[in-house]
């Protein structure tokens, strides 16, 4: 989880900050098995992060395929209806059919009814289709989005662990260095006052000779 990210990032920076400090240098002595064990904790927490963001992704691609039923569902009730008013027209139809002075009558009847059915069949097939057009664009929008969105938090959670990792290394290097130069300098002291004293007792031995 992102959470868990943030957790295992403060821990590094509590583990830096908590660390002895060499004196003089203004520098600190950091563990390196603690380092490179919450190094392992980031690189661990991420994939959590990059699989949150995947499940989020798809539960918008389930949204579109409810969306793409509803869709079919309208246009499905519409047929239904038309062809029921058709059914219906028919029927009026041929019950007038033995009645010649209402023949023409329900002819237009169902006429009219049956461009009715067509008109209203029309216009819900164009509602059906703006509503599926508006909920595919909303839904790629929210896909990219949350794409974006996974990609912001995979880089960011991968500069600032790397950023962390090469400020760590660079650290202990230059704590190494310094520690060095300063047992170099104790070495030398020591070297120059062993040779000093060796060549006081060689005096002291000309003298006595």
């Amino acid at each position: 989880m992102i959470m868990d990210l943030k957790q295992e990032l403060d821990r590094l920076e509590n583990l830096i900050l908590d660390s002895a400090r060499v004196p003089i240098t203004g520098k600190v002595l950091v563990s390196e098995d603690q380092v490179l064990d919450l190094l392992d904790r980031v690189r661990v927490s991420l994939p959590d992060v990059v699989t949150e963001a995947t499940s989020l992704v798809a539960r918008k691609q389930t949204y579109l395929a409810q969306a793409q039923q509803d869709a079919d569902r309208i246009l499905m009730q519409a047929q239904q209806e038309a062809d029921r008013r058709v059914t219906q027209a028919q029927q009026e139809r041929e019950r007038y059919l033995n009645e010649s002075d209402l023949i023409r009558t329900a002819q237009a009847q169902a006429q009219a009814i049956r461009e009715q059915a067509d008109q209203e069949l029309d216009h819900l097939r164009q509602e059906a289709a703006r509503l599926e057009q508006q909920t595919r664009q909303q839904v790629e929008k929210l896909r990219q989005d949350v794409f974006a969105e996974m990609q912001t938090i995979r880089e960011t959670g991968l500069n600032e662990a790397q950023s962390i990792q090469q400020k760590a290394m660079a650290e202990a290097q230059s704590i190494q260095a310094e520690a060095d130069r300063y047992v170099g300098e104790i070495l030398g002291n020591l070297e120059s006052n062993l040779l000093n004293l060796l060549q006081i007792v060689r005096n002291g031995k000309q003298k006595l000779q």
